[in-house]
């Protein structure tokens, strides 16, 4: 074999050992992730849509329309939508406004809901600080720079570059 199919291998090996490595923790975070909110919220009988659909409203002085949550949770419409109406049976959110399209009315938490998301928001906070113990400020602003630059590639990737 030349040296130019060799390079060509090595570089497929590496690649294939970055690719592994990548999926894998992706994985395993998304897991911890996942397990962590079910294990948080079960006693509330919430998932983690609903973990998601509550810290953002805890954040949103004005609460935000169904739109505006689909888009910020980065969830589908659907999903978005169960997720709002089984909050709203929970008591733990109220649609506002006047608009006649329950998509575009304004979702805004209810006292007990203000409490849970609260409570899910100081959940949250301790998570991300066992997550990222013994990263230093540095550190975590490199991680974040690093996978929102591959999470943008991915995003952008389609079949055809192939």
């Amino acid at each position: 074999m030349d040296d130019t199919k060799k390079e060509k291998v090595g570089e497929n090996i590496g690649q294939s050992i970055r690719f592994e490595k990548f999926t894998s923790l992706i994985l395993r975070i998304n897991r911890s992730v996942q397990r962590i909110k079910s294990e948080e919220m079960a006693p509330h009988g919430l998932t983690g849509v609903h973990v998601n659909c509550l810290y953002y409203l805890v954040t949103s002085e004005r609460g935000m329309s169904q739109a505006e949550l689909t888009r910020v949770c980065r969830e589908d419409k659907a999903y978005i939508s169960r997720a709002v109406a089984e909050l709203t049976k929970l008591g733990m959110i109220e649609l506002k406004g006047g608009d006649t399209k329950k998509y575009k009315s304004t979702i805004m938490l209810t006292e007990y809901g203000r409490e849970v998301a609260l409570r899910t928001r100081t959940a949250v906070d301790r998570a991300v600080a066992a997550g990222s113990a013994g990263l230093t400020d540095e550190d975590r602003e490199v991680l974040y720079r690093c996978l929102e630059t591959v999470s943008d590639n991915l995003e952008k990737y389609t079949v055809e570059e192939l």
